[in-house]
């Protein structure tokens, strides 16, 4: 007796997907006590202590164990961010500063030192209507040197102008960024600090 054709392909079926879910790797998610204040802002609970200004602004990022401070956040009085210092130690004791001003919506300079050595970073930025479209970023070694091209990126935005793709001068994928429905990232994010909907979150 012959089966049934359709039978046997669902029967398939059923096996190939019970083969998948068996195969799924199981993930254990780690379990985090996080504090808020009134106003809905993180306070702890990842290892880390944040503090706010009175305009529920991010000012600084301590280290819940040690105190020292990680990030430092200023603000000009019309609530743009001028100012972003990250300290952090590494297993020796000594520690990197990376400070990044904001100069205006185009003009960012990083200053980068790593136990005595400088490098200094200009990026500038290209806007359209819909966000950012192409950066151009020099560097240099010294204080008072002259500046080198690094290179060109290119922005390709999705519909909410969150950072989805970036190219180079060649067309060649830099990166590719993909968020969850309220923007956390879930893969790449690391060539841009510009990301979800354009914006530069802190941490």
């Amino acid at each position: 007796m012959v089966k049934n054709t359709k039978s046997f392909t669902l029967e398939l079926l059923a096996v190939l997907l019970m083969f998948i879910v068996i195969s799924i790797p199981i993930s254990f998610a780690e379990q985090l006590s996080l504090v808020y204040d009134g106003n809905g802002n993180l306070i702890s609970g990842d290892g880390k202590t944040r503090i706010y200004n009175e305009f529920n602004q991010l000012i600084r990022v301590n280290d819940s164990v040690t105190g020292k401070i990680l990030e430092t956040y200023i603000y000009h009085p019309t609530d743009d961010r001028i100012l972003v210092k990250k300290t952090n130690p590494d297993a020796t004791g000594s520690s990197f500063d990376d400070v990044s001003l904001y100069f205006n919506d185009n003009f960012i300079r990083q200053h980068i030192r790593i136990q005595g050595n400088d490098e200094i970073k200009d990026i500038y930025y290209a806007k359209d209507d819909n966000g950012i479209v192409g950066e151009v970023s020099y560097n240099t070694s010294q204080l008072n040197g002259s500046f080198a091209l690094i290179g060109k990126k290119f922005y390709h935005n999705d519909h909410l102008g969150s950072t989805s793709v970036i190219t180079n001068e060649s067309g060649a994928i830099v990166e590719e960024t993909f968020y969850d429905p309220y923007g956390a990232i879930l893969g790449g994010g690391q060539v841009s600090r510009y990301q979800y909907e354009g914006k530069e979150f802190s941490e």
